[in-house]
């Protein structure tokens, strides 16, 4: 007896329908994945921003340990005639902090001599300077230093184009920012008081022409951790090592004001600007600057905490996908990062933490201070 054998058939492929709801089904999975590895880069890249952190504050006790001084921001000499007869742009505490951090090397590349003041007419009187001339500076700043460096911030190079060209030739200049800057101190006036935070008296006047604008370079801080001419100790630190910033960061995007890692201050006609260490003022407050958009005109009126202006004040516009004013010599810093809601500060006791922005200004600028004996603390 024969028997029909039923016609058994085999798909081979997906069908169209089965094709859809599988690109479906992997786009749903990873439209749930990509923020959640986002988010696992981001908290890595932070994590070794605080790291960096770490290590520049352990070579800032290894400075002090070794030289007695926490490394001042920089260190100028003037002559007793004339504030303005400045030594050529001298070198950023970053540069003190080189053989401190396993970065003899780099410092070796150029020849550091201290110059002994022999004007002791002058205030204050600085017993050692680094004076870095236009090819040492190409030279130092050539080398990117990685610890110097926010992994979550996109630029690495310097911005300002007229401060790392050839002095001779014009040509570029490839020279590496630094995204951490030091805390010079707050300006404006102190929340517990009606006095003011003391500021270096050489820059309360002078500005400095920046394209169309020209832009008071001063009043720089002088109550922080960071200072002009500084030969401050931990003991100089009353407010408390774990009250008080040591370094902290400036390394959002639209920032457009980052020069080389080496220089500390300018050699400027008219005024001392000041390039490796900012100060807190209470209306700029951290990400402030990151969060505004741009062509936004940002008040720098350095206010009372009750909200009317103080006697010191400038304007500084926003545009072209930078930050201009600011970013240069100004005593005041653009404080913020690409991180999520802050940005990370490192302590004098050298301990680094995530500041938030939704801190209140006079938190941070208690914080800036040194010797303020401020009440109020950064939690």
């Amino acid at each position: 007896m024969k028997y029909d054998t039923p016609l058994v058939r085999f798909h081979n492929a997906f069908t169209l329908v089965e094709l859809l709801v599988v690109i479906a089904v992997i786009g749903i999975l990873i439209a749930l994945l990509l923020p959640a590895v986002q988010t696992a880069r981001e908290a890595a890249r932070r994590m070794s921003c605080t790291n960096n952190l770490k290590q520049s504050g352990t070579a800032v006790h290894n400075h002090h340990d070794t030289r007695g001084t926490l490394p001042p921001e920089c260190a100028y000499g003037v002559s007793a005639e004339n504030l303005l007869d400045l030594v050529p742009d001298t070198a950023s505490w970053r540069v003190r902090l080189l053989p401190y951090a396993e970065q003899t090397a780099t410092q070796n590349l150029v020849e550091l001599n201290p110059n002994v003041r022999t004007d002791d007419t002058a205030t204050p009187l600085v017993d050692e300077r680094y004076a870095l001339s236009d090819a040492e500076r190409n030279t130092l700043g050539g080398n990117k230093i990685s610890f110097f460096l926010c992994p979550s911030a996109a630029k690495t190079e310097c911005d300002l184009s007229s401060y790392y060209d050839d002095p001779d030739t014009g040509e570029r200049v490839t020279k590496y920012a630094s995204h951490y800057y030091g805390v010079a101190g707050a300006l404006g006036q102190m929340p517990d008081t009606v006095s003011y935070y003391p500021v270096n008296a050489l820059n309360s006047t002078y500005s400095v022409p920046m394209g169309p604008m020209t832009i008071p370079v001063g009043p720089i801080a002088d109550s922080g951790a960071v200072v002009l001419n500084g030969r401050l100790t931990l003991a100089s630190i009353t407010d408390g090592t774990s009250n008080t910033f040591l370094i902290g960061e400036i390394s959002w995007d639209r920032f457009g004001g980052h020069y080389d890692w080496a220089r500390g201050t300018m050699n400027s006609a008219v005024g001392l600007p000041m390039v490796s260490g900012k100060g807190v003022s209470y209306n700029l407050l951290l990400n402030y600057g990151k969060n505004k958009p741009d062509g936004t005109t940002l008040p720098m009126t350095f206010n009372k905490p009750d909200g009317t202006p103080d006697t010191t004040s400038y304007a500084v516009v926003q545009g072209s996908g930078q930050l201009a004013g600011i970013c240069g010599g100004q005593g005041v810093g653009p404080w913020g990062s690409n991180h999520t809601g802050g940005g990370n500060f490192v302590y004098c006791d050298g301990s680094v933490h995530f500041v938030g922005e939704a801190v209140s200004a006079v938190l941070l600028m208690s914080a800036a201070s040194r010797d303020g004996n401020e009440t109020e603390t950064v939690p």
